[in-house]
């Protein structure tokens, strides 16, 4: 029933990073082409974004425990499906949706839940767990990133399984790949050539930039010629800055800073391998189709919602976080040898995770 009115309600959005903004936009543009009249409610983080389509609540962010409720309790009622579409949302369906409308609710689950471990007197004056767990327990569908995380529900918070439940992993955008330049097809460099490493994300320091300069380093001990590029802010990225130019490889690293989303395509386009050695529990790994879509061989951690993700991808290399950064260079160096020439493919796209959420809605 395409005439179904559907709300996407997410405090994350773009402008802001983050997986869950990037998922609520793509639900928003996906559903909408599909045929369904799509509505968003977010944060006033969000405001280049408001349109008659777009609410924009005007408090602050940081009151997402209240901000929201007038809005919902007037509007609510209108919408068919109602998509939670994070933590902020997930507790306020909670804690006002009458049972009837969480019964037309679909929770969306991107990670491990900080709040839910946490025992702060403010989570508890505003009843956080118990409000949270009454939405994702009455919602009509429970719509998990990956396996990884719905495994981590079920054992860290007692989850029970439910015939609700699903796995919906991300895929990426295929018209992305189409520039100015054309389609986009990358292949690696030779070990002759400077090898053009690239990595995207939230520079912090938990996403394992240390490791990754640490193996830098010792690639150039080897003689390996390569640049690495950087792309992302974040709060460890004055401090990060430091260290590389104290390194023996300042000269062979250069920060592009945040750039706009739709700059990105060139960006992959000049490079041959992706890079990002994360030491967090990641949900998934999308960054790693995205480069993957653009032809670049990704390189992670064989753990978490990496390994998921990795199953859309033809060729990559998958490492071990436990060992130290010069068996993981030396690991690097003998995986560049065997891939020289290679190319890879991305197998999961927007289309596929689209199709897959309809069934719900």
């Amino acid at each position: 029933m395409k005439d179904k009115k559907v709300l996407i309600f997410s405090h994350e959005y773009p402008p802001c990073l983050g997986g869950a903004g990037t998922v609520a936009l793509t639900l928003y543009n996906g559903l909408k082409k599909i045929g369904y009249s799509t509505f968003v409610l977010t944060s006033k983080r969000s405001s280049l974004y408001k349109s008659n389509e777009i609410f924009v609540n005007k408090y602050p962010p940081q009151t997402w425990f209240l901000s929201y409720v007038f809005w919902l309790k007037l509007n609510h009622k209108k919408f068919d499906t109602i998509i939670c579409n994070d933590p902020a949302a997930i507790y306020n369906a909670g804690r006002y949706f009458s049972d009837d409308i969480l019964n037309k609710t679909i929770c969306f689950i991107h990670g491990e839940e900080k709040y839910l471990h946490e025992n702060k007197s403010w989570l508890q004056f505003i009843d956080f767990k118990n409000s949270f767990f009454r939405a994702i327990n009455n919602s009509k569908s429970i719509i998990f990133v990956s396996d990884y995380i719905k495994q981590r529900y079920h054992e860290f918070y007692s989850l029970r399984e439910k015939d609700n439940q699903f796995v919906i992993h991300s895929g990426i955008n295929k018209s992305e790949k189409k520039t100015a330049f054309g389609e986009l097809t990358i292949k690696p460099s030779s070990l002759d050539s400077p090898l053009k490493f690239l990595s995207v994300s939230r520079i912090v320091k938990e996403k394992g930039y240390d490791k990754m300069l640490a193996i830098f380093t010792h690639l150039s001990k080897e003689n390996i010629k390569f640049t690495w590029s950087i792309v992302g802010d974040g709060s460890y990225l004055a401090e990060f800055k430091q260290k590389v130019a104290l390194s023996s490889v300042s000269d062979k690293v250069k920060f592009y800073g945040a750039i706009d989303r739709n700059e990105l395509p060139k960006v992959y386009m000049l490079h041959d391998y992706y890079i990002l050695l994360s030491e967090l529990n990641e949900s998934y790994g999308l960054s790693y189709l995205e480069a993957a879509s653009f032809g670049l061989i990704p390189i992670g951690y064989n753990r978490c919602g990496i390994l998921e993700a990795f199953n859309y991808i033809t060729q990559g290399l998958l490492l071990n976080i436990n060992n130290d950064f010069s068996t993981l260079g030396d690991e690097i160096l003998s995986y560049l040898k065997v891939a020289k020439g290679e190319d890879t493919k991305c197998l999961r796209f927007e289309e596929d995770f689209l199709m897959e959420v309809e069934r719900h809605v």
